[in-house]
């Protein structure tokens, strides 16, 4: 496909995409809330998000050779594969990642397949290290609580030496299965600065993203912050669960 194609393709989606609000819910509703906030708070919430956007590249940055001395086109990608994800519904954006790594940075589509699964994984461990302390709360068991969230807590650095020292077993395999489970261990962090970096930007993330959201919920919404950071936390749990709507919709109205 030639790149005018491409462009026009693009602007297309994007365009049906500004129309499919207009007629579900109108841009006039849906801007109004951010009319009564002060342009420093916009401000701020603006540089939170792209603060959230410059982790979650540096997560790519880090994991990929390949992307090395590129950040730029890395932040592009990540833009383009959010875009994608928010576009298409049931999760069939993640696709793209794979195709964009591979389109722009040569990268073979097992291996980044399969660091797309192990971010996600990270997500998804994330989000379940957050929601424990407000478990405990609700459970009133501070101990069992507090034994759960240090084992949830090193469970990924369990997996990782896991994961290690099983992988050589399908090295010889013979089987479609263990090519299969060969191909995407040895896609995974192969060593332990890899995975640290990988974890730490995905908690930073994640916590610079929902306290952004929070903040930005509770000046539209009178709620406890605590609340606010539960539904939002609720809610984000879309991002990495194969099933949603178009850009998440459904989850933070419910």
């Amino acid at each position: 496909m030639s790149s005018k194609w491409r462009w026009f393709l693009s602007l297309l989606i994007f365009g049906l995409f500004l129309a499919g609000i207009e007629w579900y819910i109108g841009w006039a509703t849906l801007l109004r809330p951010w009319t009564h906030l002060h342009p420093d708070q916009v401000a701020f919430a603006i540089l939170l998000t792209l603060v959230s956007y410059a982790l979650r590249s540096l997560r790519f940055y880090h994991y990929f050779n390949e992307m090395h001395s590129a950040y730029l086109r890395c932040f592009r990608l990540m833009l383009q594969h959010n875009l994608w994800n928010n576009l298409l519904p049931m999760r069939t954006g993640e696709i793209s990642f794979p195709l964009l790594m591979k389109r722009d940075f040569d990268v073979p589509i097992s291996r980044s397949a399969s660091a797309l699964a192990w971010f996600r994984l990270l997500d998804l461990h994330t989000l379940g290290l957050l929601a424990i302390p407000a478990l405990g709360i609700w459970i009133q068991q501070p101990i069992l609580s507090c034994g759960l969230f240090l084992l949830w807590l090193i469970s990924p650095w369990i997996l990782f030496r896991l994961y290690r020292s099983h992988q050589f077993h399908f090295s010889d395999a013979d089987h479609r299965l263990g090519r299969i489970a060969h191909a995407i261990l040895s896609n995974l962090p192969k060593t332990p600065s890899q995975f640290f970096s990988s974890w730490i930007l995905t908690l930073t993330n994640w916590l610079v993203k929902l306290l952004v959201f929070c903040w930005v919920l509770i000046q539209f919404v009178k709620l406890p912050p605590s609340i606010g950071l539960a539904g939002i936390m609720a809610a984000e749990l879309t991002s990495v669960l194969p099933i949603n709507g178009v850009a998440g919709a459904g989850s933070y109205e419910g």
